[in-house]
Protein backbone atom coordinates (compact mmCIF):
# COMPACT_ATOMS: atom_id res chain seq x y z
CA UNK A 1 0.00 0.00 0.00
CA UNK A 2 1.30 3.27 -1.21
CA UNK A 3 -1.14 5.14 0.94
CA UNK A 4 -3.22 5.67 4.19
CA UNK A 5 -6.50 4.98 2.10
CA UNK A 6 -4.60 2.51 0.33
CA UNK A 7 -3.70 0.75 3.50
CA UNK A 8 -7.42 0.79 4.76
CA UNK A 9 -8.71 -0.69 1.93
CA UNK A 10 -6.28 -3.46 1.57
CA UNK A 11 -7.14 -4.58 5.16
CA UNK A 12 -10.85 -4.36 4.58
CA UNK A 13 -10.27 -6.60 1.80
CA UNK A 14 -8.42 -8.97 4.45
CA UNK A 15 -10.85 -8.20 6.69
CA UNK A 16 -13.68 -10.22 4.90
CA UNK A 17 -11.19 -12.71 4.54
CA UNK A 18 -10.91 -13.46 8.00
CA UNK A 19 -14.59 -12.70 8.99
CA UNK A 20 -16.10 -14.92 6.49
CA UNK A 21 -14.28 -18.02 8.29
CA UNK A 22 -14.62 -16.34 11.80
CA UNK A 23 -11.10 -16.36 12.28
CA UNK A 24 -10.91 -13.43 14.38
CA UNK A 25 -8.15 -14.58 16.58
CA UNK A 26 -6.16 -15.55 13.22
CA UNK A 27 -6.96 -12.20 12.21
CA UNK A 28 -5.58 -10.44 15.40
CA UNK A 29 -2.13 -12.06 15.01
CA UNK A 30 -1.96 -11.43 11.93
CA UNK A 31 -2.62 -7.49 12.36
CA UNK A 32 -0.14 -7.64 15.16
CA UNK A 33 2.60 -9.09 13.07
CA UNK A 34 1.62 -6.00 10.59
CA UNK A 35 2.11 -3.87 13.71
CA UNK A 36 5.72 -4.51 14.08
CA UNK A 37 6.70 -3.87 10.52
CA UNK A 38 6.01 -0.28 10.16
CA UNK A 39 4.89 2.36 12.42
CA UNK A 40 2.72 4.06 10.12
CA UNK A 41 0.38 0.98 9.79
CA UNK A 42 -0.31 1.31 13.97
CA UNK A 43 -3.91 3.53 13.64
CA UNK A 44 -5.08 1.49 10.79
CA UNK A 45 -4.19 -1.66 12.85
CA UNK A 46 -6.03 -0.42 16.20
CA UNK A 47 -8.59 0.05 14.30
CA UNK A 48 -8.93 -3.45 13.05
CA UNK A 49 -8.06 -4.95 16.01
CA UNK A 50 -10.67 -3.15 17.81
CA UNK A 51 -13.26 -3.90 14.95
CA UNK A 52 -11.98 -7.39 15.21
CA UNK A 53 -13.01 -7.68 18.87
CA UNK A 54 -15.92 -5.70 18.40
CA UNK A 55 -17.68 -8.70 15.78
CA UNK A 56 -15.79 -12.19 17.48
CA UNK A 57 -18.06 -10.60 20.95
CA UNK A 58 -21.12 -10.28 18.68
CA UNK A 59 -20.46 -13.58 16.99
CA UNK A 60 -19.57 -15.28 20.58
CA UNK A 61 -23.36 -14.05 21.50
CA UNK A 62 -24.90 -15.69 18.63
CA UNK A 63 -23.53 -18.84 18.67
CA UNK A 64 -23.57 -18.99 22.74
CA UNK A 65 -19.80 -19.60 22.44
CA UNK A 66 -20.40 -18.67 26.46
CA UNK A 67 -16.46 -20.52 27.37
CA UNK A 68 -14.75 -17.88 25.29
CA UNK A 69 -17.00 -15.60 26.17
CA UNK A 70 -16.80 -15.33 29.40
CA UNK A 71 -13.14 -16.28 30.21
CA UNK A 72 -12.02 -13.75 27.23
CA UNK A 73 -15.01 -11.38 26.61
CA UNK A 74 -13.36 -8.45 29.20
CA UNK A 75 -10.28 -8.96 27.60
CA UNK A 76 -11.83 -8.03 24.09
CA UNK A 77 -13.92 -5.65 25.60
CA UNK A 78 -10.34 -3.77 26.66
CA UNK A 79 -8.85 -3.94 23.23
CA UNK A 80 -11.98 -2.44 21.73
CA UNK A 81 -12.19 0.83 23.27
CA UNK A 82 -8.02 1.05 24.04
CA UNK A 83 -7.19 0.26 20.26
CA UNK A 84 -9.73 2.31 18.61
CA UNK A 85 -8.68 5.21 21.37
CA UNK A 86 -5.13 4.92 20.39
CA UNK A 87 -6.65 5.47 16.56
CA UNK A 88 -8.43 7.98 17.51
CA UNK A 89 -5.29 9.79 19.45
CA UNK A 90 -2.75 8.94 16.61
CA UNK A 91 -5.33 10.50 13.66
CA UNK A 92 -6.03 14.28 12.51
CA UNK A 93 -9.77 15.80 12.78
CA UNK A 94 -8.95 15.47 8.98
CA UNK A 95 -8.60 11.96 8.91
CA UNK A 96 -11.52 9.31 7.88
CA UNK A 97 -9.94 6.76 10.53
CA UNK A 98 -10.72 9.16 12.60
CA UNK A 99 -14.30 9.44 12.32
CA UNK A 100 -14.52 5.45 12.27
CA UNK A 101 -12.91 4.94 15.12
CA UNK A 102 -15.26 7.24 17.10
CA UNK A 103 -18.62 5.77 15.54
CA UNK A 104 -17.46 2.29 16.61
CA UNK A 105 -16.69 3.25 19.75
CA UNK A 106 -20.19 4.82 20.20
CA UNK A 107 -21.98 1.63 18.57
CA UNK A 108 -19.87 -0.38 21.08
CA UNK A 109 -20.93 1.39 23.92
CA UNK A 110 -24.39 1.70 22.98
CA UNK A 111 -24.68 -2.22 22.32
CA UNK A 112 -23.08 -2.50 25.75
CA UNK A 113 -25.49 -0.35 27.19
CA UNK A 114 -22.64 1.87 28.73
CA UNK A 115 -22.60 5.02 30.93
CA UNK A 116 -19.85 6.37 28.31
CA UNK A 117 -22.29 5.72 25.25
CA UNK A 118 -23.97 9.59 25.64
CA UNK A 119 -20.72 11.22 25.43
CA UNK A 120 -19.38 8.74 23.06
CA UNK A 121 -22.43 9.92 21.05
CA UNK A 122 -21.74 13.80 21.32
CA UNK A 123 -17.95 13.05 20.74
CA UNK A 124 -18.46 11.57 17.49
CA UNK A 125 -21.17 14.19 16.29
CA UNK A 126 -18.92 16.81 17.21
CA UNK A 127 -15.85 15.18 15.41
CA UNK A 128 -18.30 14.46 12.35
CA UNK A 129 -18.74 18.22 12.08
CA UNK A 130 -15.41 19.04 12.20
CA UNK A 131 -14.08 16.54 9.33
CA UNK A 132 -17.01 17.77 7.22
CA UNK A 133 -15.55 21.24 7.68
CA UNK A 134 -12.73 20.72 4.94
CA UNK A 135 -13.79 16.98 3.52
CA UNK A 136 -13.70 16.25 0.15
CA UNK A 137 -14.33 12.76 1.11
CA UNK A 138 -17.98 12.37 2.11
CA UNK A 139 -18.54 8.57 2.46
CA UNK A 140 -17.66 9.10 6.35
CA UNK A 141 -20.54 11.72 6.91
CA UNK A 142 -23.10 9.37 4.86
CA UNK A 143 -21.57 6.55 7.23
CA UNK A 144 -22.52 8.36 10.40
CA UNK A 145 -25.57 9.49 9.33
CA UNK A 146 -26.97 5.57 8.19
CA UNK A 147 -25.97 4.37 11.58
CA UNK A 148 -27.20 7.04 13.55
CA UNK A 149 -30.46 6.61 12.04
CA UNK A 150 -30.15 2.61 11.98
CA UNK A 151 -29.72 3.05 15.92
CA UNK A 152 -32.66 5.01 16.44
CA UNK A 153 -30.75 8.99 17.10
CA UNK A 154 -33.18 10.12 14.45
CA UNK A 155 -32.30 13.80 15.15
CA UNK A 156 -28.76 13.39 15.44
CA UNK A 157 -29.20 11.86 11.88
CA UNK A 158 -31.19 14.52 10.68
CA UNK A 159 -28.38 17.17 11.78
CA UNK A 160 -25.48 14.80 10.11
CA UNK A 161 -27.51 14.02 7.28
CA UNK A 162 -27.58 18.02 6.35
CA UNK A 163 -24.16 18.63 6.63
CA UNK A 164 -24.16 15.69 3.87
CA UNK A 165 -26.24 17.81 2.11
CA UNK A 166 -24.75 20.66 2.34
CA UNK A 167 -21.29 19.50 1.15
CA UNK A 168 -22.91 18.09 -1.85
CA UNK A 169 -24.74 21.12 -3.11
CA UNK A 170 -21.28 23.28 -2.18
CA UNK A 171 -19.82 20.63 -4.49
CA UNK A 172 -21.32 22.06 -7.59
CA UNK A 173 -23.53 18.88 -8.41
CA UNK A 174 -25.44 18.80 -11.96
CA UNK A 175 -28.48 18.52 -12.36
CA UNK A 176 -28.56 14.84 -13.14
CA UNK A 177 -25.99 14.03 -10.46
CA UNK A 178 -28.68 15.26 -7.92
CA UNK A 179 -30.85 13.46 -9.49
CA UNK A 180 -29.03 10.24 -9.32
CA UNK A 181 -28.29 10.84 -6.25
CA UNK A 182 -31.65 10.83 -5.15
CA UNK A 183 -32.35 7.69 -6.97
CA UNK A 184 -29.66 5.90 -4.80
CA UNK A 185 -30.94 6.72 -1.53
CA UNK A 186 -34.35 5.79 -2.71
CA UNK A 187 -33.35 2.42 -3.66
CA UNK A 188 -30.92 1.91 -0.45
CA UNK A 189 -34.48 2.64 1.37
CA UNK A 190 -33.44 6.21 3.17
CA UNK A 191 -36.83 8.29 1.83
CA UNK A 192 -36.01 10.59 3.92
CA UNK A 193 -32.34 11.81 2.63
CA UNK A 194 -34.36 10.74 -0.97
CA UNK A 195 -37.04 13.41 -0.87
CA UNK A 196 -34.71 16.30 0.60
CA UNK A 197 -32.23 15.96 -2.83
CA UNK A 198 -35.57 15.23 -4.44
CA UNK A 199 -37.09 18.46 -3.06
CA UNK A 200 -33.22 20.14 -4.13
CA UNK A 201 -33.31 18.64 -7.80
CA UNK A 202 -37.35 19.34 -8.43
CA UNK A 203 -36.66 23.11 -7.06
CA UNK A 204 -33.93 23.43 -9.41
CA UNK A 205 -35.54 22.28 -12.51
CA UNK A 206 -38.89 23.85 -12.42
CA UNK A 207 -37.87 27.29 -13.56
CA UNK A 208 -35.80 26.26 -16.47
CA UNK A 209 -37.86 22.82 -17.60
CA UNK A 210 -40.36 22.46 -20.20
CA UNK A 211 -43.88 22.16 -18.82
CA UNK A 212 -44.16 19.34 -20.90
CA UNK A 213 -40.99 17.89 -19.54
CA UNK A 214 -41.82 18.97 -16.37
CA UNK A 215 -45.01 17.18 -16.10
CA UNK A 216 -43.16 14.05 -16.81
CA UNK A 217 -40.72 14.45 -14.40
CA UNK A 218 -42.77 15.29 -11.51
CA UNK A 219 -45.03 12.21 -12.47
CA UNK A 220 -42.02 10.00 -12.33
CA UNK A 221 -40.82 10.87 -9.05
CA UNK A 222 -44.33 11.26 -7.16
CA UNK A 223 -44.86 7.58 -8.70
CA UNK A 224 -41.69 6.21 -6.69
CA UNK A 225 -43.26 7.77 -3.58
CA UNK A 226 -46.84 6.21 -3.68
CA UNK A 227 -47.22 3.74 -1.41
CA UNK A 228 -47.71 0.07 -2.87
CA UNK A 229 -47.36 -3.22 -1.45
CA UNK A 230 -43.75 -4.50 -1.75
CA UNK A 231 -42.03 -1.01 -2.27
CA UNK A 232 -40.41 1.82 -0.30
CA UNK A 233 -42.58 4.76 -0.90
CA UNK A 234 -44.28 6.12 1.91
CA UNK A 235 -47.23 7.85 0.90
Amino acid sequence: ASSGEDIYLALEEITDLYFKEHKYNEFVEYLNNLNSQKESLLPAVNYYTALTRYYQLKYLEETQGWDEYFSQGNNYRSQVTESLQKTIDATAPTDAARIYARLLLWKFHRDQQAAASDAALDSLVSATFAYAAGATNLAPIEDVAGQLSLYGEKAKAKEVYKIYVDKILKSDVKDEELKKIAAGFYDDGNLELSQNFYDIYIGRITPVEPKENLILLLKDIAVKFYYRKGAPGDI
